[in-house]
């Protein structure tokens, strides 16, 4: 039966990174689910499909939020001390529509976002000008570029 209302993969925000719409974006499809399940029950998302241009760009201020919360020295300093899972969780804290959501979903999210933009880095594609960039793509090469070793 197919699923007419939006898919996670329908609105996260594509430029600036690398994102194959022929796997789930997280380790398994379950986790996608969860995941876009939260945004909508946050009320970042909304859930018919012909408002996912909307929906993209409202995730898209939600993740770059995250990316500027990880970011922040106070919340990098738990990567340094307690390792990444640790960070981890410390961005996750701070992240009010990520609170129903376990650790390990967090985690597998957060970590497929990261590698997406990894991936944009190493095989750069359109949009190439930063401006044009989605801001959560901005915001994940910012921490990127404070931690180079994520």
């Amino acid at each position: 039966m197919p699923t007419y209302g939006i898919q996670l993969l329908d609105v996260l925000p594509h430029a600036g990174f690398v994102i194959s719409n022929r796997k789930p974006f997280t380790k398994r499809p379950q986790r996608d689910k969860l995941v876009k399940t939260q945004f909508r029950h946050a009320n970042v998302i909304g859930g018919a499909y012909n408002k996912r241009n909307e929906s993209r760009r409202a995730l898209d201020v939600a993740l770059e939020a995250v990316f500027v919360t990880a970011a922040k020295e106070d919340v990098r300093a738990a990567l340094n001390e307690d390792g990444y899972l640790d960070f981890v969780n410390e961005v996750k804290k701070h992240v009010e529509w990520a609170q129903q959501l376990s650790s390990s979903v967090f985690l597998d999210f957060f970590t497929a976002l990261l590698r997406a933009r990894v991936g944009w880095n190493v095989a750069p594609r359109e949009p190439r000008d930063p401006d044009k960039q989605s801001a959560t793509a901005k915001a994940a090469q910012a921490l990127l570029d404070l931690e180079p070793g994520l």
